[in-house]
């Protein structure tokens, strides 16, 4: 019937050959561990030794995707845990959101990615405020300006948005600080380290006497799409792709709003964490001729760093279009985050997130 149990296993990976899921996601079983797997998608269970057996210890599946179709738009949203913060034991450091607004007005879409090292001890949850504060002043704003020209909300955008995003996200920072203070150990060495991944003399540091963003410290991606412009801001690393105008048809070709940032080498970044964050930000605004574009999708940096080339990554999106514009949009949300994992486990082994915006069905390019 599709559903099997194996447990009180005593049997190593060879014996699951016939697992094509398990397999395919890298899942190894040692002696004493146990697992299910329902339809397809695996949960593990393990007995005695929880979180000491197996590549993935402790290991528990991703949650579903979350999709939703208005008015012809559609948003899908995926995270999931990184191969090797399954095997630390290290909490899920991403965080995403996609919205339509009821109205049929504006799409948004965010990411954002907490830097998880030893000194930003809650990023995971600095990541989780991004998108909440993010996401409130995103909607402000475009509430406010979204019948402004493009090109007023472009230096409203650059000059004015990026402040607030930062401001909103130390106003939550200090908040959970109030709430839940750092241990004063774990301050006093986060004050005069590092803000972002191996980038000096970046931080709010605690020696001068303000809250210690760096524990907290993320990156911020988001894309706000209107019937007539789309607006892009990005502090850090990660992706934002969107199909070249002259991709109706196939090979579609991707390209990025911003360039890549030079200067930055290994696993640094830019981020919400560093003094003067706000003047870190990249914004870019598209009008459009005559229709948004296909395809906006957001991505976490542990994504594209699972392919060897730019290509392959771009391959992926074109794979995702492909699906979308064939009418597979519920099956899309269905398998992607067990292949976001599989991705994540044969490549960076980091979290990887996803939001992305579809405007095929509104624009007749979808199969159904």
């Amino acid at each position: 019937n599709g559903i099997f149990h194996l447990t009180d296993c005593q049997t190593g990976p060879s014996s699951l050959t016939g697992l094509t899921h398990a397999d395919r996601a890298g899942f190894l079983l040692e002696s004493g561990d146990f697992f299910d797997a329902v339809d397809g998608r695996i949960a593990w269970r393990c007995g005695t030794q929880v979180g000491k057996k197996g590549l993935f210890g402790g290991y528990k599946p991703p949650e579903p995707a979350k999709l939703e179709i208005t008015g012809g738009w559609s948003r899908i949203t995926a995270t999931v845990r990184g191969a090797s913060h399954h095997t630390s034991e290290l909490p899920n450091q991403d965080a995403c959101l996609a919205e339509l607004d009821p109205h049929g007005r504006w799409a948004l879409a965010m990411v954002a990615d907490g830097h998880g090292s030893a000194q930003c001890k809650r990023s995971d949850r600095g990541s989780q405020l991004a998108i909440k504060t993010g996401r409130q002043t995103l909607v402000d704003f475009i509430e406010q300006t979204i019948d402004s020209t493009p090109g007023q909300i472009h230096e409203l955008a650059r000059s004015h948005l990026p402040g607030r995003i930062v401001e909103a996200w130390r106003e939550a920072v200090k908040a959970h600080l109030q709430d839940d203070p750092l241990p004063a150990a774990a301050s006093q060495n986060i004050g005069d380290n590092n803000a972002s991944q191996n980038t000096e003399d970046k931080s709010a540091d605690s020696s001068n006497g303000q809250p210690d963003y760096l524990a907290y410290g993320a990156t911020f991606l988001a894309a706000v799409v209107t019937r007539r412009f789309a607006l892009y801001l990005q502090l850090g690393d990660g992706d934002i792709l969107v199909p070249q105008p002259d991709s109706t048809n196939l090979p579609v070709r991707f390209s990025s709003p911003f360039p890549r940032i030079e200067g930055l080498i290994a696993n640094e970044t830019t981020s919400l964490c560093q003094k003067r964050a706000e003047t870190l930000f990249q914004t870019h605004i598209q009008v459009f001729q005559e229709q948004p574009p296909e395809l906006v999708l957001l991505a976490t940096d542990g994504y594209s760093n699972s392919f060897q080339s730019r290509d392959d990554f771009d391959q992926v999106a074109a794979d995702i279009l492909r699906e979308l514009r064939a009418g597979r949009t519920q099956e899309l949300a269905d398998l992607l985050p067990d292949e976001l994992e599989a991705v994540s486990h044969e490549g960076s082994g980091d979290d990887i997130s996803v939001a992305l915006l579809y405007f095929g069905l509104a624009l007749g390019h979808s199969q159904r």
